[in-house]
């Protein structure tokens, strides 16, 4: 039997929002019952222990604000849940079992009410949130791009569009191994070459299809070939490094790049290509990426903002102009790059 529960922002006028898991009231007979009852909530592999309040029989079970992880890690449910892609209104369904809650579907992934995103609230004490501040001065601004009406002058809206839209379009499962490339790229950057588990990772996250040959390179080889890439100056030599690994073109070596170096490179993708405006995108023309690496670099500076939020935001909107037609599915989980 699937558990419905739903996500609502309790505190929809301050400063951050307040995510809480709510279950469906109808589903009260077989829910733990007390007023702080532990549970396990099973959310995507990783397990947090909560408490369920259950007592009042006219209000929905709720899980009270604070997670924690089997190793002591302790999050409240809002960054979880945004974490997840989650925003209010949110529905979901578990798989019970006794005390226990595996995550098994997200059949919406909520929308915020007007004004009400995260980066659009002014950003509170001990907040992760992104707050928004107004645009540095732009010096040389290029002039517009008139093939594509991507928000290219409007830093309010690139931020919506990395910040909310972008998490509402991909799956849990890709939302979840993104923010693990977030936690594990730092140390990787630190020791100067990336593992042969994280460089398949790295690559099966921009391109599935080629899993067996990154998978055919021994772990000797990656780490000297992403080693090079780390340590070269010049862009040319850092993509050459890694196209010289099996399975590795233009395009998912600078998606490799892109994590390793996050300061410098960003990714050549169809779906940016496209929202630039590039008529005739030459995917493995590495003059043609240089060309494009230009005009990101310049739209991320000309902003203040870094190259991660700049690629989210050109992914999500030409995303979004396949579903134009049919909104309601910005709300269903979708492929990715």
């Amino acid at each position: 039997m699937l558990i419905r529960g739903y996500i609502l922002d309790s505190q929809p006028n301050q400063p951050r929002p307040k995510l809480d898991l709510y279950f469906d009231k109808k589903h009260r007979p077989v829910i733990p019952s007390g007023e702080r009852e532990p549970i396990v909530l099973d959310l995507n592999g990783v397990r947090w222990h909560a408490l369920l309040n259950s007592t009042n029989p006219t209000n929905a079970p709720y899980v009270l604000t604070w997670l924690a992880r089997d190793d002591g890690i302790k999050r409240a449910c809002t960054d979880v849940f945004l974490e997840l892609g989650l925003a209010e209104k949110a529905e979901v369904k578990f798989e019970q079992d006794g005390n226990d809650f595996r995550l098994a579907q997200i059949t919406n992934r909520g929308t915020w009410r007007p004004g009400g995103a995260p980066h659009e609230r002014i950003a509170g004490t001990g907040t992760k949130v992104r707050s928004v501040s107004p645009a540095p001065p732009a010096q040389g601004t290029p002039p517009r791009n008139t093939t594509t009406s991507f928000p290219f002058d409007d830093r309010n809206e690139i931020l919506r569009l990395a910040d909310h839209l972008y998490w509402n379009l991909i799956t849990l499962t890709e939302a979840s191994e993104e923010r693990a490339f977030e936690q594990e790229m730092p140390i990787a950057r630190k020791e100067g070459f990336l593992t042969k588990s994280l460089f398949v990772r790295l690559g099966r996250w921009k391109s599935v299809r080629q899993t067996p040959s990154y998978e055919s390179n021994d772990e000797a080889t990656i780490r000297d070939a992403t080693a090079r890439a780390f340590a070269a100056t010049d862009e040319r030599n850092a993509i050459s490094a890694l196209t010289a690994l099996r399975g590795v073109a233009l395009r998912t070596a600078t998606a490799v790049l892109h994590w390793m170096r996050p300061d410098l490179y960003p990714i050549l993708d169809v779906r940016v290509v496209a929202a630039l405006g590039k008529p005739q995108p030459r995917y493995e023309d590495v003059d043609f990426y240089l060309e494009i690496a230009k005009e990101v670099r310049s739209l991320a500076q000309r902003h203040g903002l870094d190259l991660r939020t700049i690629d989210r935001a050109l992914w999500a909107w030409q995303k979004s102009q396949s579903y134009r037609r049919d909104t309601s599915k910005l709300l269903s989980p979708t492929p990715t790059r």
